[in-house]
């Protein structure tokens, strides 16, 4: 995974609080913290290196599309085969090239199968958030799994906590991008995971993905801090890359709905 750092301007109203990054979690955020434990959804992705992935249907996962950097083949929007989970699928990149720097915007790919096997938890676009709000991200992180682990697939993921560094982040009718602070680790491995809160209701609900980590600007500290980059999806983003790469391969169409299964 690579690591950028980031000039960040964090936009909304003035007067935001210092960040409480390494502030203790209280108690609603730890029974926050073990219902994402025991419900997320990750999936081990293997290209040509180790990512993380999470399914929005039984047939389809979402991942960083930046795993698929080495092939030469699949710089001009091709498609090719992705092991998401133990199971071969079928993969298509989102944009034409490859998703760098300013253009991290598109770094993120649907792959897709014709056999339902997938659980998955819900995709919601809605979900607004503000600074020092407590998220969520699940992956597969090298750092944290067995050396002798190749493909970790009977592994839980492991689960990161940050605080959301943006002074606002409306709800998604268009892609965006979102900053969490995070302890200073090694997150390899992770890009592509889920990036979750526990809602009202005590419903886990996904809103984008992990794509990127490394030192951000923190505009109201006046700091940098460790974060990781979250890409935010819309749900016409979800549906419309379903049916694209099912159509491209002749797949059954996928009902277009983020209904969760869990």
């Amino acid at each position: 995974m690579r690591r950028i750092i980031l000039t960040l301007a964090l936009l909304g109203p003035i007067g935001c609080t210092t960040l409480k990054d390494t502030a203790p979690l209280d108690n609603i955020e730890i029974r926050h913290a073990r219902i994402v434990r025991e419900r997320i959804v990750v999936l081990p992705v293997v290209r040509f290196s180790r990512s993380s992935g999470f399914p929005v249907s039984p047939t389809a996962v979402i991942g960083a599309a930046h795993i698929l950097d080495l092939d030469a083949n699949l710089l001009n929007g091709a498609y090719g085969l992705v092991s998401a989970g133990g199971y071969p699928m079928m993969a298509g990149k989102t944009t034409n090239g490859l998703p760098r720097g300013e253009h991290a915007i598109d770094d993120w790919m649907m792959m897709y199968c014709a056999t339902e096997r997938f659980q998955y938890n819900r995709f919601d676009a809605d979900v607004s958030l503000k600074r020092n709000d407590l998220v969520f991200v699940g992956g597969y992180v090298a750092a944290r799994m067995p050396k002798s682990t190749t493909l970790p697939i009977s592994m839980p993921p492991s689960v990161t906590t940050g605080r959301v560094m943006d002074r606002v982040s409306p709800p998604c009718d268009q892609r965006q991008l979102l900053h969490i602070a995070v302890p200073f680790a090694d997150y390899g491995g992770g890009s592509g995971g889920p990036v979750a809160i526990v809602a009202a209701d005590g419903e886990l609900r996904v809103f984008g993905l992990m794509i990127q980590s490394g030192w951000v600007w923190d505009d109201v500290d006046k700091r940098y801090r460790w974060a990781m980059v979250v890409l935010r999806l819309t749900e016409d983003d979800v549906n419309m890359a379903r049916t694209r790469v099912a159509r491209r391969w002749g797949f059954p169409h996928a009902p277009q709905t983020t209904r969760p299964a869990r």
